[in-house]
């Protein structure tokens, strides 16, 4: 008899606990979770009132970011010593963002609004800023 119930106050201290366990934070990794790079060239030629000589008014530009659970998560900012590269800073802005089962994400860092499609290690991207409509590829970097 005391065996039984032992059995039924372990049973029903496993159920008490995992009543308390919101799904909400139970996560699993994600099939794209890893470390990622966005290339983008540049864009939007400049005329001669804005400095002339050809070149860009948007240049080409790297950003590194991270999905972890299907979420992109991330601290990120210009660097100071080439605005062109973005990099991961405790201060900078928040890159927020979600990749769904099939693949597509958005993500959101200042005032960008990105949006995009990943397949393997590679993806594509979109996005609209100050030189109009805009293209990138990336690649997944590292898990």
């Amino acid at each position: 008899m005391k065996n039984i119930r032992a059995k039924f106050a372990a049973a029903a201290l496993i159920g008490i606990a995992t009543t308390f366990v919101s799904p909400s934070i139970v996560y699993s990794a994600g099939q794209f979770d890893g470390n990622w790079v966005l290339n983008a060239a540049g864009a939007g030629g400049r005329t001669s009132q804005e400095g002339g000589g050809g070149g860009t008014a948007c240049s080409d530009f790297r950003i590194p970011f991270q999905i972890s659970n299907n979420q992109i998560v991330g601290k990120y900012a210009r660097s100071s010593s080439d605005p062109t590269e973005i990099v991961a800073s405790p201060t900078g802005s928040p890159m927020t963002g979600s990749v769904q089962p099939d693949g597509t994400f958005t993500m959101k860092w200042e005032a960008y609004n990105v949006s995009g499609k990943i397949s393997g290690n590679t993806l594509t991207a979109t996005w609209r800023g100050q030189c109009g409509q805009r293209s990138a590829t990336g690649t997944k970097v590292s898990q």
